[in-house]
């Protein structure tokens, strides 16, 4: 069945990812080692060994890190709250928390590198993940525990993450999307773009390329989900990117709770838009 999930991920991966437009979050493969805990990156890119370089960025009210056992442990407990990983994750499907820390874990894996936000009293308070698509193009997503919201820590990890890397090599450019209906995430947008194309006058600023990123809207990508029973526990699954189907097969509810949102089952199409937008230095 993972196979099968993963296969459909993929290609929509793929398909979007060509078109230079979008790439869904993070759909890594199910890493059999994953209960290793040692955050080996498995893909030998230069992507990922530029990333993995970055050991902490410190800002004033917050520190970034690469993750330990002990963060994704605790954070965990609050992923597999279907209200806070909704839109991260795609689905909606139940969690224990060994499951949740499954999949934390395998945000690290694979193409995907993630980074722990702590605040000043070393609280795990969310997290940033990275995914390399093709040719330095990074996808990035983020997410925060819902006592902490309201501090602009995703916005501020993630402008301090671009800026970090693009100190090692600036022809990077990171990919930005979200469901239109994320209206916190749409927030989190303009504060990132505030972040790095207003002018820091702050004594403390390192004047890095101030004023000089760009950020681009890309439009919107339409994924739609079809699905039609054709015997018991089998329904007929088609896979839709702005009109076009690029994927069709016979899976079983539960394959389909994998990849979708329970709700199908009732309307039998399900449809969702995704912003998409580019950050990179103007050149």
């Amino acid at each position: 069945m993972k196979k099968i999930v993963s296969f459909f991920m993929s290609i929509i991966i793929s398909y979007i990812a060509a078109t230079c437009l979008s790439a869904l979050v993070v759909f890594a493969v199910e890493d059999s080692n994953a209960s290793n805990y040692d955050f080996v990156l498995s893909v030998d890119l230069e992507e990922l060994s530029i990333l993995h370089s970055i050991n902490e960025i410190k800002l004033d009210d917050l520190t970034l890190v690469p993750p330990k056992e002990a963060d994704l442990k605790e954070l965990a407990k609050h992923y597999k709250n279907v209200e806070i990983r909704y839109y991260l994750y795609t689905n909606d499907k139940d969690m224990s928390d060994e499951e949740a820390f499954a999949e934390l874990i395998k945000y690290n894996s694979d193409n995907n590198v993630s980074f722990i936000i702590k605040d000043n009293n070393q609280n795990t308070v969310g997290e940033i993940i990275l995914s390399c698509l093709k040719n330095k193009l990074i996808n990035i997503a983020y997410w925060i525990k819902p006592e902490f919201r309201g501090h602009s820590y995703a916005s501020k990890a993630c402008v301090a993450l671009i800026k970090e890397i693009h100190k090692k090599d600036t022809s990077f450019v990171f990919l930005i999307n979200f469901d239109e209906k994320n209206y916190n995430s749409n927030r989190v947008l303009e504060k990132i773009s505030s972040g790095l194309t207003l002018k820091n006058i702050s004594e403390n600023s390192d004047n890095f390329k101030e004023n000089n990123y760009k950020i681009e809207n890309m439009g919107s990508i339409k994924l739609k989900y079809k699905i039609s029973k054709v015997a018991d526990d089998k329904f007929n699954f088609c896979v839709f990117v702005n009109e076009n189907e690029i994927a069709d097969g016979v899976l079983t509810r539960k394959q389909i709770e994998e990849i979708t949102y329970k709700k199908i089952f009732e309307l039998n199409e399900l449809e969702i838009n995704k912003l998409n937008y580019f950050i990179k230095l103007d050149s």
